[in-house]
């Protein structure tokens, strides 16, 4: 969605020819992709166009077959708004899939595969499931989640982030991810280096959120992920 917003703003010619109005409601769409919350001061109805449009995109590209190159969707998706804001039609906006996304995460609470450890949280999606993740988070009390997944080449695929939705939200989880990637280092190759930088085929990210390495499944097991993170970042054991 953040992608989209970007790609609709230059196709006319920049944020300043968008109508104000229009360009609150990328705005908004684009903070719900990248921080699964609430853009600060909207009002409800910005608020509100703006989660339906960010659902409406999440939804068409969620259900591509799996294996499918999202490109052409993408660009239909770009064109479909743009022409809309051209138009002077109203935005896109669709909640269903996100809707069902809610239902999704209340079956898998109930399996335990959606559960606070102490004070991170855990989701397991491996076996082929997929999750939005603000559906998840929603339902932790934890301020950082660990989220499992099958990797393409075999093993685990991990994502580390914080939980926007905690009543005291973390803000730097570099800590955790320098650890992890010395870790990962030290079970040899295919990792070139124990830094989570660009070319040494280790883990990666940013402050907020961070991931395993992309061309091969993580040697570290969920339980030492979630050890090492609660102990680079001070959490205890307790909820």
């Amino acid at each position: 969605t953040d992608a989209l917003a970007s790609v609709v703003a230059v196709l006319f010619g920049g944020k300043a020819n968008l109508a104000p109005e229009v360009l609150r409601i990328l705005e908004a769409a684009s903070h719900r992709c990248d921080h699964l919350i609430a853009l600060p001061g909207l009002d409800e109805s910005t608020e509100r166009l703006g989660y339906g449009l960010h659902a409406y995109v999440w939804g068409k590209l969620d259900a591509l077959p799996k294996g499918t190159n999202p490109s052409a969707l993408f660009s239909s998706l770009c064109r479909e708004v743009a022409e809309a804001i051209a138009a002077k039609r109203p935005l896109p906006c669709d909640t269903t899939a996100l809707d069902r996304q809610d239902e999704l995460a209340e079956q898998l609470e109930h399996q335990g595969r959606l559960e606070d450890v102490g004070q991170v949280g855990r989701i397991d999606l491996r076996g082929g499931l997929h999750l939005y993740p603000g559906a998840a988070y929603r339902r932790l009390d934890a301020r950082v989640a660990v989220t499992v997944d099958d990797h393409r080449c075999g093993g685990n695929q991990y994502t580390v982030g914080v939980n926007p939705f905690a009543r005291t939200p973390l803000t730097d989880l570099r800590p955790a991810l320098t650890q992890l990637a010395e870790e990962e280092f030290a079970l040899g190759p295919p990792a070139l280096s124990p830094a989570p930088v660009p070319g040494s085929e280790n883990w990666g990210g940013r402050q907020t959120v961070f991931g395993s390495p992309w061309n091969y499944g993580s040697r570290l097991t969920v339980d030492q992920v979630i050890a090492t993170v609660a102990s680079a970042l001070g959490l205890g054991s307790s909820p």
